[in-house]
């Protein structure tokens, strides 16, 4: 989400969990920037979308994670989808 006083972006982390015995993420975001709270809350209230700019705290170990979780696969410096999720992009 972009602040349009200051420019900033407010990342959202993506986090590789599983929930009810299936591989799912959460996406997580903090911010104490006041200009961002009302405009968060403003556009929940007016059923406004936000745009997600999703990222990972530490790429490697989520990578890693989803591997374990069956949602990649990993072939040598390549990651892929698991057929399980291939066909849904």
């Amino acid at each position: 989400m972009t602040n349009n006083n200051t420019g900033q972006l407010m990342g959202v982390n993506i986090v590789v969990t599983h929930k009810n015995g299936k591989p799912a993420i959460e996406l997580r975001a903090l911010t104490t920037n006041p200009f961002l709270i009302k405009t968060l809350l403003g556009c929940g209230y007016r059923n406004v979308p936000v745009v997600v700019m999703p990222k990972f705290s530490n790429m490697i170990a989520s990578l890693n994670s989803a591997v374990e979780k069956g949602i990649l696969v990993r072939e040598g410096e390549q990651y892929f989808f698991t057929s399980d999720f291939e066909n849904l992009i």
